[in-house]
């Protein structure tokens, strides 16, 4: 499945079983060895009461993600095409929070990304954007989106860097008015992707937060447009656009 080219491998867990190990998901996501794809997102059966579905999320080098709003759209419209839920809303189950997905719209997906916590210290220290959206984000300002060298500088702040031990998102964005960003995104455990739904939505509550842009905007990466909003304070950031499934297969272990 894709969502602005931005491209997962979605298995549930429902009616079959799939152990995930992190050399089974580099295979599965291997491009040349495998199916290939940015992520692997597995879908379940959720404990948590609140919940429709539970939603797991692993990097295509294996690691484990907390967040991916692209991939929550793509797994609402996979749960959706599959029959696995009759709902246009629906609740997915991550590591350590909620994700609410509408599906009323079938071309323009929304999603409720979560609510953005802002650290302060290593912004300031910085002088850039660092915050959490369920995934660390770190947001750099560009001159020129198109020279911005987005694989070195990304690659600089996840090699055993001491501020992100983890590793981070790293955004690199330009504003072209209050109404239009455009973003570039090196994903931890990825690279550069072609779309990534909660980068997006990082660097859009940063903008907002220090009132350079309103609260909603057409954000473009290089897979396509993204509409993000965020009224500020405790509310999520909600994220809408479109999903794809561009094939379904059988993959012998």
């Amino acid at each position: 499945m894709q969502a602005l080219g931005n491209d997962f491998v979605v298995i549930e867990t429902i009616t079959q079983t799939f152990k995930a190990t992190p050399e089974r998901i580099k295979k599965l996501a291997d491009r040349h060895y495998g199916i290939g794809c940015d992520q692997v997102l597995i879908i379940g059966m959720s404990d948590n009461p609140q919940a429709d579905f539970e939603y797991t999320i692993y990097n295509n080098d294996g690691s484990s993600a907390k967040q991916c709003g692209n991939g929550a759209r793509c797994v609402g419209l996979f749960i959706k095409e599959e029959g696995l839920s009759s709902k246009n809303k629906i609740t997915l189950a991550t590591a350590d929070h909620l994700t609410h997905v509408d599906m009323s719209h079938a071309e323009n997906i929304s999603v409720e990304i979560g609510v953005p916590v802002f650290d302060q210290e290593k912004s300031k220290q910085l002088n850039m954007g660092v915050l959490s959206i369920g995934n660390p984000h770190l947001i750099i300002q560009v001159p020129n989106i198109a020279q911005a060298d987005v694989a070195n500088i990304g690659i600089g702040y996840n090699q055993q860097n001491p501020l992100f031990p983890e590793g981070v998102n790293v955004s690199f964005y330009e504003i072209i008015s209050k109404e239009h960003v455009k973003l570039r995104v090196f994903e931890r455990g990825v690279g550069e992707t072609l779309a990534c739904g909660s980068a997006a939505s990082a660097t859009m509550a940063y903008l907002r937060h220090l009132n350079l842009i309103n609260d909603t905007v057409k954000i473009n990466l290089p897979g396509g447009e993204l509409t993000v909003s965020w009224a500020g304070g405790e509310k999520p950031v909600i994220l809408k656009g479109n999903a794809e499934n561009v094939f379904t297969g059988v993959y012998t272990l």
